[in-house]
């Protein structure tokens, strides 16, 4: 082969494989073309997707708020109900409650009545007044329990007592006869166990209009506070009974002092003469009268006694008599001597309309009133 046929031939492998590459470039350039074009269709068709799928999305949850809104409004108003039915609901609970309180009351004080309407053998019936419920020496006389004034012709002079080593602060001092009998007593055996005679006797009754005219003076000077924590308002004074009074100094005249050591054997034994200090310091809260050491109250031996031993103000210890019934008696030994004691109500008997409380037959017995609803008995041996 010929130099001029060799060259021909390698120019035409050369022209074939030039035409060779050229159409597999159109190939692949055509594939990539249509490559590009599909993805981007495809991604063109996904982000039109995302924007639909978005809106509806959007749509949905608009749809979803509106009753939303409409369920969380009924839901307030749901609430609103609800707590309604519930105070309602408390209130009826509580109204019941108070129903049932009442009427197990009702029935406590029912039962009581027909246990103290059961005579015991040996007992008879003594016929007491609605008036006599506020007599008596073991009547409770305070802020709630006004004084009745039924007993006022019982005053007597404590001037009229002899051989006394004390002082009075005026000879027109009056005094129930037993409070001032006692009071002498006791003062008289003070003075004969101790040799002191400085004691002042300050008061004993005192008038309505007297105690309406302390207690503004009280009012004016200390102030209301005052006044309302030391001093009863007109009606409700235990001096209108006649068996209270106010110590003093007579050197001084300054009211005496718990805490004076001079005076210790007087504090512990005014209760064998009747006498109960009337303001304890730690009773206020049921007296509602600041302490006064120099305040006394005659309520009678047995009674002082019992309550000089349990620490107890006239108010709890009346409380703790009225759970003992003619059937269930309360007793105080004083000494070589027991007493015997228990609550009677004052409700009239339904058939006769009387007032009836029943007493052993043959005993000395003392009847009271408590000035609040009934009587408490006391048997002498």
């Amino acid at each position: 082969m010929t130099n001029e046929e060799r060259l021909q031939l390698v120019q035409s492998i050369e022209l074939k494989q030039r035409n060779i590459f050229l159409s597999i470039s159109a190939v692949l350039a055509l594939v990539i073309v249509l490559g590009i074009s599909y993805y981007g269709s495809r991604m063109i068709q996904q982000r039109r997707a995302e924007a639909a799928s978005a809106r509806a999305i959007a749509a949905q949850q608009e749809t979803v708020d509106a009753p939303a809104a409409e369920v969380l409004t009924l839901s307030s108003q749901g609430q609103s109900i609800i707590s309604g039915a519930s105070a309602s609901a408390r209130q009826l609970i509580q109204a019941a409650e108070a129903r049932k309180a009442a009427q197990e009351g009702a029935a406590q004080q029912e039962a009581k009545e027909k246990e103290a309407a059961v005579i015991p053998e040996g007992f008879v019936l003594r016929e007491m007044t609605a008036d006599d419920v506020h007599k008596g020496e073991l009547q409770l006389i305070n802020k709630t329990y006004e004084y009745h004034f039924l007993e006022d012709d019982l005053l007597s002079l404590i001037y009229d007592q002899e051989g006394g080593n004390y002082y009075l602060s005026s000879f027109q001092i009056q005094m129930t006869k037993n409070t001032a009998d006692a009071l002498h007593q006791l003062l008289g055996a003070f003075y004969a166990e101790t040799g002191y005679e400085n004691i002042l006797v300050l008061n004993g009754y005192r008038s309505k209009e007297e105690a309406d005219a302390l207690y503004a003076e009280d009012s004016e000077n200390r102030g209301d506070e005052y006044a309302d924590s030391h001093t009863m308002t007109a009606g409700h004074s235990e001096h209108h009974s006649g068996m209270a009074t106010d110590l003093g100094y007579f050197s001084t005249g300054s009211f005496i002092e718990q805490g004076d050591e001079e005076l210790s054997w007087f504090y512990e034994h005014a209760c064998d003469y009747g006498f109960i200090l009337r303001y304890p310091e730690d009773k206020q809260a049921i007296t509602q009268i600041a302490l006064e050491d120099w305040h006394f109250r005659y309520v009678g031996v047995p009674a002082a006694t019992d309550i000089y031993r349990q620490q107890l103000c006239l108010e709890e210890w009346i409380d703790l008599i009225h759970q003992h019934t003619v059937q269930n008696p309360y007793e105080i030994t004083v000494g070589e001597t027991t007493y015997v004691l228990y609550y009677a109500p004052g409700n009239p008997n339904p058939e006769t309309g009387k007032i009836e409380v029943p007493v052993p037959e043959g005993k000395n017995v003392v009847i009271s009133g408590d000035n609040i609803e009934g009587f408490i008995v006391t048997v002498q041996p």
